[in-house]
């Protein structure tokens, strides 16, 4: 909505509404940044995904240094005529803001090394170990990371990890990856960093406290040594 607006300190003496097609695109992206700083970030698109980003970047500010950008959501939102104002041409009401992706945004806020190197310094997933396929290959799923604990956390379920003696190190080495490791049901039973440890040590316990609960499910003596097994899937109901 647009207005004209005659004011005596508070009192309104006159207003008139405006076509809101007649206005500069300078009044309209002021209004919409305007409307961006009190509802927040979220009237953009790609939020999910920008904020999974953040949390990456954040993570390699806080290991690698203050080259790395600061993008929460104080800082983005107290420079929003900086970052953001180019991308709002032809923005003329809030349903476009969608248009608008956050996430690309925000990689634009790093340098092109920063770019190339965001992946490797912190990846998004961990690609498991899997079962040799027909090619001979070995194919796993993906897990994503979760960059929003303290240390970067991965949730797998622990079959998933037989035959893996370690885990990779994030921020070339400087951080250990932390695993929670799952039961076939998804419940949390171990966590930790150092995963040969866990197969060595704790890994008994574990084994002889679950394998008659799971018994459809591998719980070989020497994991180290075993073939890693995918999740079993439910049977659909009939």
């Amino acid at each position: 909505m647009a207005q004209s607006v005659q004011r005596l300190d508070e009192l309104v003496v006159s207003a008139r509404d405006l076509n809101p097609g007649s206005l500069r695109d300078r009044d309209v992206s002021d209004a919409l940044l305007e409307g961006i700083r009190r509802n927040g970030l979220s009237v953009l698109g790609g939020v999910d995904r920008a904020t999974a980003l953040q949390r990456r970047i954040h993570f390699c500010r806080a290991v690698l240094g203050s080259h790395w950008p600061d993008v929460s959501d104080a800082v983005l939102l107290a420079s929003l005529e900086e970052w953001l104002t180019p991308f709002l041409v032809g923005v003329r009401r809030r349903a476009d803001l969608g248009r608008v992706d956050l996430s690309q945004l925000l990689r634009s806020r790093l340098d092109p090394q920063q770019q190339r190197s965001l992946d490797r310094l912190a990846p998004s997933s961990l690609s498991l170990p899997g079962r040799p396929a027909d090619g001979g290959s070995r194919v796993g799923r993906k897990i994503p990371i979760d960059y929003e604990p303290e240390r970067p956390m991965l949730a797998v379920k622990l079959q998933e990890l037989f035959g893996l003696r370690d885990l990779p190190r994030l921020a070339d080495g400087a951080v250990r990856l932390v695993v929670q490791l799952l039961s076939p049901a998804g419940r949390p039973i171990a966590i930790t960093d150092d995963l040969e440890r866990f197969w060595t040590g704790a890994y008994q316990q574990v084994r002889s406290e679950l394998r008659g609960r799971y018994p459809k499910h591998a719980w070989p003596e020497d994991p180290l040594a075993a073939t890693p097994s995918p999740p079993i899937r439910p049977r659909p109901p009939r």
